[in-house]
């Protein structure tokens, strides 16, 4: 009798414990724009994620525990990126946090350090992350871009204009064009905005030669179709092609208008295997565009994840975040090397035959 009572409470207990453990997935948050002028963004940085939690729980997920994860829509009213974030903290519980895009990115910084919780936002606004400990940005640095751009137009163009989003990227952008040369007109837009008309008519006025636009993708059909009607015909150097004015989406419609234009982009190997197969999968969930902004968004779960082995605190987390010297991503190696920004190689592109080519 006592033997069977033994067994009885032995079965009581395992299911006990095997409950506790389901239970205790981790969570990860990702406040993303799912609708709105910038869901493009939202969509294909989704996308990753998605494949990402896959991946980590057919591989036994983090320390012996499934991930979940959980996402909340910003849509294009930024205040909402702070009640989002504080229901994922306050209400959730999540163990970390993603973003893209610097608005919501920018709100959720603070939230992240106040709570010690591990925040990975992907922004050409790396300054959001410097003096931080829980934020990182896992995106590479719009002024490395805009010099790199800058270097391939002005050996070419003598007079180089600008055009781009009044944001805090567009400043860095032009710290880096200004390493490097001097720009002939420099000219913005609010965003919200969708008139440019005074603005490309003073390049126009210009005497510019070439032209660098650095504007939300949504925001780059109404700079084409302005650029059309006034008949401006400059060769376009576009920094994140891919992600912004030179997005498939965008080549589908004004392929006319990136002919013989410049843009930057991270430099992997497209034929790498695992580049290949994440792209493969993502074809056979409907997406066949933007791979490299899901395969970012991917890469960054997965540092996280990798970064939450064998911790029991989120500061053992972010200790081994900072760490990461060459991590094998999908887009190539990835390091923070002691910093809270990353490090990612970048590449000069060129436009030709209705798509982007490496120099």
């Amino acid at each position: 009798m006592n033997l069977k009572v033994s067994w009885m409470f032995l079965l009581f207990v395992l299911l006990i414990t095997g409950c506790n453990s389901e239970a205790k997935a981790y969570k990860f948050g990702a406040v993303l724009p799912l609708t709105g002028n910038n869901a493009f963004y939202g969509e294909y940085a989704k996308a990753g994620i998605d494949l990402a939690v896959e991946d980590i729980n057919n591989n036994g997920g983090i320390n012996g525990r499934l991930l979940e994860m959980l996402y909340e829509d910003v849509g294009t009213d930024q205040t909402k990126a702070a009640s989002s974030t504080k229901k994922l903290i306050d209400i959730d519980s999540v163990d970390a946090l993603f973003t893209i895009t610097t608005p919501p990115a920018a709100v959720m910084v603070s939230l992240a350090e106040e709570s010690n919780t591990p925040f990975i936002y992907g922004s050409s606004t790396s300054s959001l992350a410097v003096g931080k400990k829980y934020t990182f940005n896992d995106y590479p640095s719009m002024a490395d871009n805009c010099e790199l751009l800058m270097s391939a137009a002005s050996g070419v163009h003598g007079k180089v204009a600008f055009f781009g989003t009044n944001a805090e990227f567009t400043q860095l952008c032009k710290e880096g064009i200004e390493r490097v040369g001097t720009l002939n007109l420099f000219e913005m837009y609010t965003p919200g905005d969708t008139d440019f008309r005074v603005q490309f008519t003073k390049i126009k006025s210009s005497e510019s030669t070439a032209l660098i636009l650095l504007a939300f993708a949504g925001d780059c059909d109404h700079a084409f179709k302005q650029m059309q009607e006034l008949g401006i015909s400059l060769p376009v150097y576009t920094p994140l092609a891919l992600i912004t004015c030179g997005s498939q989406e965008r080549i589908d419609k004004y392929s006319d208008m990136l002919k013989g234009g410049f843009g930057t982009d991270l430099a992997f190997n497209p034929e790498d295997e695992k580049y290949v197969e994440f792209k493969r999968r993502l074809g056979e969930r409907g997406r066949t565009t933007e791979i490299q902004g899901s395969a970012i968004a991917y890469d960054s779960v997965m540092e996280m994840a990798d970064s939450y082995k064998d911790c029991k605190d989120t500061d053992c987390v972010v200790d081994n975040l900072r760490k990461l010297t060459e991590y094998d991503g999908l887009l190539g190696t990835i390091g923070y090397n002691g910093k809270q920004t990353v490090e990612r190689q970048l590449r000069v592109i060129k436009f030709k035959d209705r798509g982007w080519k490496s120099v």
